[in-house]
């Protein structure tokens, strides 16, 4: 099943304001199914009480994470054109579905991986003189979004629910919680910075004992050991101490 370029568009220019009427009873749905109008049309055409009757079955309560809203509306516009039209309660157990294991993928990667990622390499460009490179942060992180968005929804259109499948074995929780291995690194390449960017000098050392210090975190989180906060506090203190010397 294949799909027009000028829905593809609409539909994806749409979903950047799923959350434009946020309401506490029925959360994003109402930016849902604005979101989902130009392919409902396409589908139902002339015909206003088809039109009518999937805005009612898909204007219940929704939320999910923003970026992975659009895959959810290529499979609901997937099975709709498909003529698999669910009951109302069969609709909103469908999408409480959907939308919660996304939510949880989409949080972990896209809030709680990418951004602070992105966040320490700004931190970082700063530091080292890279100013501009502040630029390149914010165009990566809607150039992955924007990306994932329209993909998304052309591989849920497309392929139905199997897509939601694929986007849950490639994001993954496991591969997920490798990337952040990254936070750790480069939080502490930050704090390794710190001294220099005020104006102070640092040990040739340091550098060692940063890098000493990730392989510790690594293999501690390996043995389930969560030393998170041990390794923030140890480097910090360490930064502490070379910076009153």
């Amino acid at each position: 099943m294949t799909i027009s370029k000028d829905l593809w568009l609409k539909t994806i220019w749409r979903s950047f304001f799923i959350q434009g009427a946020w309401n506490f009873e029925g959360m994003q749905n109402i930016g849902f199914v604005y979101g989902l109008l130009p392919g409902l049309k396409d589908i139902h055409g002339e015909n206003k009480e088809k039109l009518e009757a999937a805005i009612k079955r898909y204007g219940t309560f929704f939320n999910t994470q923003p970026y992975m809203a659009p895959l959810i509306m290529g499979v609901t516009l997937s099975e709709e054109k498909k003529g698999n039209i669910p009951t109302d309660e069969c609709a909103a157990r469908l999408h409480s579905t959907m939308s919660n294991t996304l939510a949880a993928i989409g949080d972990s990667f896209f809030w709680a991986t990418l951004k602070p990622i992105l966040a320490l390499f700004i931190l970082l460009s700063i530091m080292t003189g890279f100013v501009s490179s502040v630029i390149l942060g914010l165009i990566l992180f809607n150039a992955l979004h924007i990306g994932f968005a329209a993909k998304g929804f052309k591989s849920g259109y497309e392929n139905g629910p199997d897509a939601v499948i694929k986007v849950g074995k490639s994001m993954s929780m496991d591969r997920i919680e490798r990337i952040k291995y990254l936070i750790p690194f480069m939080g502490g390449m930050v704090l390794f910075f710190v001294p220099s960017y005020m104006g102070a000098s640092l040990p040739p050392v340091t550098g060692l004992l940063l890098i000493i210090g990730l392989m510790i975190f690594v293999i501690l989180d390996q043995l389930k050991i969560h030393a998170v906060a041990s390794f923030y506090i140890s480097f910090i203190a360490l930064m502490g101490w070379f910076i009153l010397q």
